[in-house]
């Protein structure tokens, strides 16, 4: 244990009390509060070195050690106050200008006018210079420290493990600085020490294998040696020389080489009798094994310490301090080398377990039966005896384990103290008296925590594991309080005093925690990919619910609306109406088309959200789509008298890869648009390439009223009117929100920014696509064929009508009778295929949802009739306009589809595609 040293005077430069003055305790020891003690500040040095402190801002002397004279040829008193290259010397204080920030050391000579030439050692200690001075070496002896520790450093490559390291390293050491014992120390997780390896003076008792209490080497004394590799004792029973300052702060000292130590350690020291000591400290660096999340204490980072011993005082010289600490810094690397590689040797020899487990993983079977079909490799894994899972709440305990209760309890316990995804102990017990009962199943225990999931965590066991410790002394004795004088004194007794330990298991090692880890990876992945695939099968479920409601709400919205559309327009044609009466049938004609956009943009967007509109990429020409849509919408815009014209850059490629029909929607819709809010002037619709040349630009360009930039944000959300309540359109406000969709469906974007010329700007980037590519594939769209003229006028066909409403076969006898047509009728699939088998029919018009047989079904029986009668053209009757329902259709051998409510000219114009269709050639088979 170590405590400071005598406390520097302040204020009035002065020396301290007495050199081997030790705190009193009159209240009793307290050995925490020891351990608390700031060795880092002691106010005084060693005598075999003097020592100056200097503002590092203008040099000036603040602190000088009270042996000043002896090595400076002028008093500590005088010195304070000076200029510090006044005192060491023009030559030195330029070196200085050198000196590294961060408390590492710069050597070199000092000349001091007033004195011999010196040894300095220079190092930053907040804004103060502090420099170590110490008479220089000797004449070089015939062999150098350094040559001399070159053959131990190359035998170094000999060592196999851990233990055969430090064997050479206390071997060589030994050698080069001639103590009479030299060690390596071993820390545990706890602070404890052993004498791992020894090279010693065979009329010395063997230390090898002794344990020391964690109080020996306080943890402000392993963090020093973090700070300073190499501590030095010349001689146990020196005086502390005070250093004397007028500044009221203690000078920091952690970097001094001269820096004294405790009274209480000298005097520990003395007990074991051991003159002097050289430490120096190993340190690795951290452990491999160790949670990423974990914040180890400082102080853990030490693995240990290579320690000399000797009989008498010993002051060894500079160049061999110098060497002692290269190879102390040597064996730090190769420790944590050698440590790697045993990690990764356990690991390879535990990597079947590991690879059993991760297999079964996956497995059908529910994750905790594929823990518990795992249970053997599970535990071998980590070396263990027993676990517990908890998965959602449910615990699954495997292997050899306390009562579920009593383990649950202790997976709280260890969740409650884990700062990172990983805690673990060796003995459950100690953190918690309730658990040292079940020593025998879980006196270790090494939990990970699974994911973010509440309190799910895996948590291995191991038993306990008695064992017997020999001790250096009676560790309970480490020290006490003298009767007489009431100040600390260390225990005078170190001989071998053994201590049956129980309550601990085997320790858990950087590869168990490790693979520990990996487990817990594993196992949050798979719990996560379930899950995953669960909320999968839960949202296509929806999904598909969300389909059949929505076909059914097309069915049952289109339906009615075809007999309210239809009969109107029946009425519209006779001609026997009045003036009010043709109003009154326009009217519900209007209104009727009105809802009919509404159903149908509702369905259109609920079908993109759903993921059920799939886009066909086909290569065809922007241009030729782009005038046919400026077709379209001429005549209204014309009525308006306004101007359309199309702006085409000569860099637009003849072709680009996309949908042709979302394509030709999406500019559909924006220069509906565009017309239908434009009072005056015109439109532009405008095709360029972007400026990088990475996409096709679409720009639609009005001379309308603009948008009002609050609404702006809300302009591509669903049921949102641009012209607000007063809107004259009549607008859904489904039309752009569609669009976006679409866009962005096909892989592009939508905007809208404000017209240069006034009014509004819509523009839409697609990516032009690999053309090459799809053409190589066929997905080429084909010339645009002359439109086929509605059955009207010309010869009468003879058509069968099934639907099972009868309000659809009256529209629709209605509207072929109008047109000179023959018609009959069948309510249902059945009897649609009796009368197809059964009679010649010129064309079917078929319902696809109709009881008994529906007009899938229907159609697959006429298509397997022989002759013409198995090729009659059907066109499918549908109020499901879906595209997955289009391609039944197809597959099930119609030739096209008309959509309800349907008018008396897209029922002529349907008649005549699907006629068209069935001389061109049946359709491809699905």
């Amino acid at each position: 244990m170590q405590e400071p040293a005598p406390a520097s005077a302040h204020g009035v430069p002065r020396p301290g009390p007495g050199p081997d003055a030790a705190p009193a305790h009159p209240a009793g020891f307290d050995a925490e509060a020891c351990a608390r003690e700031p060795i880092h500040l002691p106010g005084a040095i060693q005598p075999h070195g003097a020592l100056l402190a200097a503002l590092a801002a203008d040099g000036r002397i603040t602190h000088a050690s009270g042996n000043a004279a002896g090595h400076l040829g002028t008093p500590a008193e005088a010195l304070l106050g000076r200029p510090l290259r006044a005192v060491i010397g023009e030559a030195a204080w330029a070196a200085l200008a050198g000196t590294p920030t961060d408390g590492r050391a710069l050597r070199c000579l000092a000349q001091p006018p007033a004195g011999p030439m010196l040894q300095l050692r220079a190092h930053r200690t907040g804004r103060h210079l502090c420099l170590d001075l110490e008479p220089p070496s000797p004449a070089a002896a015939a062999e150098s420290p350094l040559l001399l520790v070159q053959p131990t450093l190359e035998r170094f490559r000999a060592a196999a493990d851990l233990r055969e390291l430090c064997e050479l390293a206390v071997q060589g050491l030994r050698q080069l600085t001639g103590y009479d014992r030299v060690m390596a120390y071993r820390f545990d997780a706890e602070g404890h020490g052993e004498v791992f390896a020894e090279a010693r003076d065979p009329a010395l008792e063997p230390l090898l294998g002794l344990r020391y209490p964690a109080a020996d080497v306080p943890a402000q004394a392993r963090r020093q040696y973090l700070r300073q590799s190499l501590g030095l004792v010349a001689d146990s029973a020196y005086r502390p020389v005070p250093i004397l300052t007028a500044e009221e702060a203690p000078l920091d000292l952690t970097h001094s080489s001269l820096r004294s130590v405790s009274p209480v350690h000298r005097e520990y020291m003395r007990n074991m009798g051991t003159a002097a000591s050289l430490t120096l400290a190993l340190a690795p660096g951290p452990d491999r094994g160790r949670d990423h999340g974990e914040e180890p204490p400082e102080e853990a980072l030490l693995w240990g310490l290579l320690v000399c011993h000797h009989r008498q005082p010993r002051l060894p010289d500079l160049e061999t301090r110098l060497a002692a600490d290269l190879l102390g810094k040597v064996v730090s690397v190769l420790l944590a080398s050698l440590r790697t590689q045993e990690i990764e040797a356990e690991r390879r020899r535990r990597r079947p377990a590991l690879r059993a487990v991760l297999r079964g993983l996956p497995a059908a079977l529910p994750l905790p039966e594929a823990l518990a079909a795992a249970g053997p490799d599970f535990l071998a894994v980590t070396g263990a005896t027993g676990a517990v899972v908890r998965l959602g709440g449910l615990l699954l305990p495997l292997g050899r384990t306390p009562p579920l209760a009593v383990a649950d309890r202790a997976l709280a316990l260890l969740q409650a103290r884990a700062t990172g995804s990983l805690v673990e102990t060796d003995s459950l017990g100690r953190l918690d008296g309730e658990f040292a009962g079940c020593a025998a199943e879980a006196s270790g225990a090494l939990l990970v925590r699974l994911g973010h999931g509440a309190g799910d965590a895996v948590v291995w066991f191991r038993p306990e594991l008695a064992r017997t410790v020999t001790w250096g002394g009676n560790p309970a004795e480490h020290a006490g309080l003298d009767p007489a004088s009431g100040r600390i004194s260390p225990r005078r007794s170190f001989a071998a005093w053994q201590e049956l330990v129980r309550g601990r298991s085997l320790p858990w090692s950087a590869a168990d925690r490790s693979l520990a880890r990996r487990i817990g990876h594993a196992l949050a992945a798979e719990q996560a990919e379930r899950v995953r695939q669960e909320l999968a099968s839960v949202l296509q479920q929806a999904s598909r619910a969300k389909s059949r409601f929505l076909a059914g709400m097309s069915h049952e919205l289109r339906t009615p609306l075809n007999g309210v559309l239809g009969h109107a327009q029946l009425l519209s044609l006779d001609g026997g109406l009045g003036p009010a009466q043709a109003r009154r049938v326009e009217a519900m004609l209007t209104a009727g088309k009105h809802m009919l956009r509404i159903i149908g943009g509702v369905l259109e967007l609920s079908e993109i959200e759903a993921d059920h509109a799939v886009p066909e990429p086909t290569a065809f020409d922007p241009r030729g789509v782009a005038q046919e849509c400026l077709d379209v919408v001429r005549p209204m815009a014309e009525a308006k008298g306004l101007s359309l014209q199309p702006v085409i850059a000569a860099e637009v490629p003849p072709a680009i890869v996309a949908d042709p029909t979302r394509f030709r929607q999406i500019l559909l819709n924006l220069l509906g648009n565009a017309v239908k809010f434009t009072g005056a002037g015109g439109v532009e619709l405008r095709l360029r390439l972007t400026a990088d040349g990475r996409s096709l630009r679409v720009e639609v360009a009005d001379t309308g009223p603009g948008i009002d930039p609050g609404k702006r944000h809300r302009l591509f959300q669903a049921f949102q009117r641009l012209g607000g309540t007063e809107d004259p359109s009549g607008s859904a406000g489904l039309g752009l929100a569609i669009t976006a969709r679409l866009a962005t469906l096909l892989g592009g974007c939508l905007g809208h920014e404000d017209n240069p010329g006034g009014g509004s700007l819509f523009w839409l980037e697609l990516p032009p696509g690999d053309v090459a590519a799809a053409a190589a594939e066929g997905r080429v769209a084909p010339e645009a064929a002359p439109a086929a003229l509605p059955v009207q006028g010309g010869p009468s066909l003879r058509i069968l009508v099934a639907d099972d409403s009868a309000i659809n076969r009256d529209v629709a006898q209605g509207f072929l009778q109008a047109a000179g047509h023959a018609v009959a009728l069948a309510e249902d699939g059945d009897e649609a295929a009796a009368a197809a088998a059964g009679g010649d029919f010129d064309l079917i018009l078929m319902d696809l949802r109709m009881p008994r047989l529906d007009g899938i079904g229907a159609t697959r029986w006429i298509r397997a009739l022989p002759g013409p009668r198995g090729r009659v053209p059907i066109v499918a009757l549908t109020a499901q306009a879906f595209a997955e329902q289009l391609e039944e259709c197809r597959g099930a051998g119609m030739d096209g589809h008309l959509v309800k409510p349907f008018t008396m000219e897209g029922l002529l114009a349907a008649i005549a595609k699907g006629m068209a269709a069935r001389r061109q050639g049946p359709p491809a088979p699905p």
